[in-house]
């Protein structure tokens, strides 16, 4: 898939129209490469002749990646991350939840020998007492969860797997579309433990990820912004959207499983958030609302 989009970016380079942008997008993790394929939707059907590249990067803290974006110290100039209201305010934000929320809807990765911990008639006031949840230092998701009052440990993006299996905490919320990706590579078990994923129990949030770009390149954000609201206003983005494997997968589970929903409500510190429309999100512990979509019978809006 890599392959194919650099080929085509290559080929967009030569011929894109005068006036058309490039644009360079860091991408770490094999298990992103969807994002690529979201940008480059958004770039085509916004048809201005602009063209794209994925800029392989190695992993690193969220916040490393974009002040680098900020000091325009990179080789990209594009970058995706769950949202902040100071992330917005120091970089030009794309306002579009790239996959429809979904991010906010978090399985749980536990060790097999604390699955029994999380019962599917947990009530939240004994997850607020007897769970506590493994986050990135910097990541929005440490401040939601504590906010709505849970235990919260924090680490480095590299060591958070690690901490788990040593059981420095109980659970590691991920999102749909990359856990059970996680889990198949850190299934090998260190210390006679395995991880598996929980089948009882889901945390919800708004939140989502969304396109960066330094502050400078408004017009430029507002290429892709466009591109976005252009297909959601067809209904194509999300018959493109619901058709990538990867997306396809993760709905399959949430489908095969009826686990427990806890809503965190709203982020104290992503206010930016009310302003996009709440018909760009979607509520994925309704399986009726995207049940079409695996059956292949056509997008359909979740509000």
């Amino acid at each position: 898939m890599l392959r194919a989009v650099l080929v085509l970016a290559a080929i967009f380079m030569v011929t894109r129209p005068s006036g058309a942008e490039h644009f360079r997008l860091a991408i770490a993790s094999d298990d992103d490469l969807y994002i690529g394929e979201i940008l480059k939707f958004a770039l085509e059907k916004q048809g201005g002749g602009h063209t794209m590249e994925v800029v392989r990067i190695a992993p690193m803290a969220q916040g490393r990646a974009l002040r680098m974006l900020e000091a325009r110290d990179a080789r990209f100039d594009v970058l995706y991350s769950g949202y902040t209201e100071a992330r917005a305010g120091r970089l030009a934000i794309v306002a579009f939840p790239l996959t429809r929320g979904m991010l906010g809807y978090r399985l749980l990765a536990v060790r097999d020998d604390r699955v029994g911990l999380l019962k599917p008639d947990i009530t939240f006031q004994q997850l607020q007492s007897k769970v506590c949840f493994g986050a990135g230092t910097d990541w929005p998701d440490a401040r939601i969860m504590r906010d709505a009052g849970l235990c919260v440990v924090t680490g480095t993006d590299e060591s958070l797997w690690a901490m788990l299996v040593r059981g420095r905490y109980d659970a590691f919320p991920r999102g749909l579309i990359e856990v059970v990706s996680e889990i198949e590579r850190e299934r090998n078990p260190v210390r006679g433990v395995t991880l598996t994923l929980d089948p009882s129990v889901m945390l919800a949030y708004k939140q989502d990820l969304f396109f960066y770009l330094p502050k400078h390149a408004a017009e430029r954000a507002a290429i892709i912004q466009d591109g976005l609201e252009k297909g959601h206003a067809d209904g194509s983005y999300d018959q493109f959207f619901y058709s990538i494997p990867t997306i396809k997968a993760a709905l399959a589970d949430i489908q095969a499983h009826q686990r427990t929903t806890f809503h965190l409500g709203d982020c104290a510190a992503c206010t930016g958030l009310a302003v996009i429309s709440e018909d760009h999100w979607h509520r994925f512990e309704d399986k009726s609302a995207f049940a079409s979509h695996l059956t292949g019978s056509g997008p359909q809006t979740n509000q």
